[in-house]
């Protein structure tokens, strides 16, 4: 594995991917991360052979708890105790049109204060 080939995927991930489905077309391909290869699928029919595997083969959860080092990063409950999933599915979802006006001025707002502040600062443009 390249440390170059790492940074270039981290900076032009899009490109990087694009690049591995037009030259694997039908086929699973693997990009250099820092510390492991990162598999892509590029395949309808490997995607459905992938789905139909059991939890204990192939775990979405699993795979997550260590792409994002979740038990470093947000705690192990989040995967353990999912109780923020049938929230989501259910309040969030019915609520979703009304709380969207909310979820923007929030996200603005923030961007504002921690990012453009920050890089303004700096003298940089946005």
């Amino acid at each position: 594995m390249s440390y170059f080939s790492a940074l270039r995927f981290i900076k032009h991930a899009d490109e990087v991917i694009r690049e591995g489905c037009e030259k694997y077309k039908d086929r699973a391909f693997k990009v250099p991360l820092l510390d492991r290869w990162l598999v892509i699928v590029n395949s309808e029919k490997l995607l459905e052979t992938l789905g139909s595997e059991r939890d204990d083969v192939l775990s979405f959860r699993e795979a997550i708890r260590e792409l994002l080092q979740v038990d470093h990063t947000l705690g192990s409950d989040i995967l353990d105790h999912p109780y923020h999933i049938d929230l989501i599915r259910s309040k969030l979802n019915r609520n979703f049109q009304h709380l969207l006006p909310l979820i923007r001025d929030e996200a603005a707002h923030a961007f504002e204060v921690h990012i453009e502040s920050k890089l303004n600062g700096q003298g940089k443009r946005l």
